[in-house]
């Protein structure tokens, strides 16, 4: 099939090597001073409308409740079934301890590779890092670029190949219009790092991009378009082909008005996942290497009954096929919302989601709540996400094993800002969190880990 390709022209080196045995770098003066020029910790709505303002993006409004829709067949699977494929058992559920990583964010990103190294990407003001974690501490941070991140609509997100020498990240910045343009960056095997421009939105907006690393070699974005105003958000696709040639944005979303809520994820044999929401219903698709989204079968994620959407979700692929999503879900005739949690094996239809959160959370502010997922090597399935009520921010922890859900606050004193969305990174042997205290902190803890 002949497709049209944009003349993106991959852009010159940036000259920024991934330093070798630099260390912890413990919260030194570098890091804290680098990140926060002064005024950076701040709270997150002060963050983000700054950003915002400064790109000229639009606001973030509430989604208008949709109508009321038939739940999808869950093509005979078990409700809230979580098996990761026969993998095998041996892990350890962690008395979580969490601790302080040093440095601040205003949104961050934790990715693992098939070899058990961990990444972390986090933005700060204008100015993008990555680093390596080791030890529950950042190790070999350089700064990646500085664009001028555009606040909430920034959310850089990254993905690495499964042998780590190629990571990528992808993130929104303003425009010479004052919309804005979608960037990404990659760190080649030698360790250099490259950005380049995907999508320039001329005088329409960009916004929550996603990126997943094919197996073949290819570069998968999926990203919110503000093309006509608030009435028109379609969900677009752009990938990038071994010759570094991006492809004309297709857009994948079938229902008109808004769309938002897209994560990525590459699987095991090295396909393509991808997940979004729109008005009424949620979406996903899968494609296997060699193949593109675009081309790939659309499903309907399910809803419960009396549910409006299922919102604000995060995708895990484990290593067995089972495909996982945790979403915060509103019901109806009160605007309530619950983390809820929903799977379908590598050819089968989404189950119908079940509660992961023991029930309603407790302030109408979690309508917004954007809960993180990762599931270990023996099934067990981890839901982090960050609750507001009167008395502050607090951590809390979904945890499933033997067909079960237990709940529990992780620490009172490390909490997530209502819409602050954490990040959980699996590799074989632990599952790790790191997640926004709400006074800008990043914060990190192990919730599992194999002997």
């Amino acid at each position: 099939m002949t497709r049209p390709w944009l003349a993106v022209p991959f852009l010159s080196c940036l000259a920024v090597a991934w330093p070798a045995g630099c260390g912890d770098d413990g919260g030194t003066d570098d890091g804290r001073s680098d990140a926060t020029g002064g005024d950076s910790a701040t709270v997150d709505g002060a963050a983000d409308a700054d950003a915002r303002d400064d790109a000229g993006l639009p606001p973030d409004g509430d989604h208008p409740d949709g109508p009321d829709d038939q739940a999808a067949d869950d093509g005979g699977m078990d409700e809230g079934a979580s098996g990761d494929g026969g993998m095998d058992d041996g892990g350890t559920i962690l008395d979580v301890v969490p601790r302080p990583l040093g440095v601040v964010a205003d949104r961050q990103d934790l990715v693992a590779d098939a070899l058990g190294r961990l990444y972390l990407i986090r933005s700060v003001r204008r100015t993008l890092y990555a680093g390596r974690i080791e030890g529950l501490a950042v190790v070999d941070e350089v700064e990646v670029s500085a664009p001028e991140l555009s606040g909430w609509a920034a959310r850089p997100l990254a993905a690495v190949t499964p042998d780590g020498s190629r990571l990528h990240v992808v993130w929104v910045g303003p425009n010479a219009a004052r919309a804005s343009r979608l960037h990404h960056a990659e760190r080649d095997p030698a360790g250099v790092w490259r950005e380049e421009t995907v999508l320039d939105g001329g005088t329409s907006f960009y916004a929550e991009p996603a990126v997943a690393a094919g197996g073949d070699g290819t570069v998968h974005v999926v990203a919110q378009h503000w093309a006509d105003g608030v009435d028109s958000q379609p969900v677009v696709y752009t990938w990038r082909n071994t010759a570094g040639t991006w492809s004309e944005p297709v857009r994948i979303s079938p229902e008109a008005g808004a769309h938002r809520d897209i994560a990525t994820f590459t699987d095991p044999a090295g396909g393509v996942h991808a997940v979004y929401a729109g008005l009424t219903h949620a979406y996903s698709r899968h494609a296997p290497p060699g193949t593109l989204l675009s081309d790939a079968p659309q499903l309907e994620i399910p809803k419960r009954d009396d549910h409006v959407n299922n919102f604000y979700g995060d995708l895990f692929v484990a290593p067995g096929g089972t495909v996982h999503r945790a979403m915060a879900t509103w019901n109806r005739p009160a605007a309530e919302a619950t983390i809820d949690h929903s799977t379908r094996s590598p050819t089968g239809a989404w189950s119908v989601p079940e509660i992961a959160s023991g029930g309603p959370l407790p302030s109408t502010l979690d309508i917004e709540t954007r809960p993180a997922i990762g599931a270990a090597r023996d099934g067990t399935v981890f839901i982090l996400w960050g609750e507001a009520d009167a008395d502050g921010h607090r951590c809390r922890l979904a945890v499933r094993e033997d067909g079960g859900w237990t709940v529990r606050t992780i620490d009172d004193t490390a909490g997530i800002g209502s819409q602050q969305k954490p990040s959980v990174a699996v590799t074989d042997d632990a599952v790790t969190a790191v997640w926004r205290h709400d006074d800008g902190e990043l914060w990190i803890a192990e919730l599992w880990r194999r002997p």
